[in-house]
């Protein structure tokens, strides 16, 4: 439950809220689900091999490796569904506009 409860409330609430100040972003859809493909990864491995230096405490490694790895797991057990699933949203909303136009006019 951490693991999920840290990938859906850290940046995917994040890019959803400021979707409007990134050009790139067409919408919720779209800031979504580049809030969603944010994996724990190197950094996060850094920042918590630097903490438990400090500390000393090793219950920071264990906590920061299962989400690391539970980050790993879950996106890519996401990554092929959801990139098919966003591919033909893309496909179906650029296609959109062309439908009930009249190209022989």
């Amino acid at each position: 439950m951490l693991v999920l409860a840290v990938l859906v409330l850290r940046r995917l609430p994040v890019v959803v809220l400021l979707r409007r100040s990134l050009p790139p972003l067409h919408g919720l859809v779209d800031a979504a689900f580049v809030g969603w493909f944010g994996p724990i990864g190197v950094g996060a491995l850094f920042y918590v091999a630097f903490a438990l230096r400090i500390t000393g405490l090793q219950q920071v490694w264990t906590i920061a490796t299962l989400l690391i790895a539970g980050s790993v797991v879950v996106h890519a057990v996401t990554a092929t569904p959801l990139t098919r699933w966003y591919g033909a949203y893309r496909h179906r909303t650029e296609q959109a506009p062309a439908r009930g136009r009249d190209v022989t006019a």
